[in-house]
């Protein structure tokens, strides 16, 4: 396990409560893990702390959705390049090529496996090429 110290910093933003906790509890031996249920608390958390990469789920109920969110958020100082991954139900071709149009960096799609959202951090954060996951 990772030392807490040396753990990066993720912020997840979803407005389901059981996905919030399932990818955080998947995820925390890993990465320290914020959450937000909404654009206006992600925003918040956002100017308030610095991430390493951020999960977005695209459809977020009521309000803005993610990508509207993204745009946003990479106003923020410090979050013009920041990582900011697709986390969403979202599967077709159509749905993938509309959502990595915008400024989302990395795209995976649900239901997945953990190794899988692993990777696909890693590669967001240490500067990998774009990817598509199943």
């Amino acid at each position: 396990m990772i030392e807490e110290s040396n753990k990066k910093k993720l912020l997840y933003v979803e407005d389901d409560q059981p996905s919030l906790d399932t990818v955080s509890l998947l995820i925390k031996k890993w990465y320290n893990v914020d959450t937000a249920s909404n654009a206006e608390e992600a925003l918040e958390k956002v100017k308030n702390n610095e991430y390493a990469a951020i999960l977005m789920d695209i459809n977020l109920g009521f309000g803005m959705n993610g990508i509207e969110l993204t745009d946003h958020i990479r106003e923020v100082p410090g979050y013009k390049e920041t990582p900011v991954i697709a986390v969403t139900a979202f599967a077709s071709i159509t749905e993938k090529r509309e959502i990595m149009s915008h400024q989302l960096t990395h795209y995976i799609s649900k239901p997945f496996f953990r190794e899988d959202l692993l990777k696909i951090i890693d590669e967001a954060i240490n500067g990998r090429e774009n990817k598509i996951y199943e």
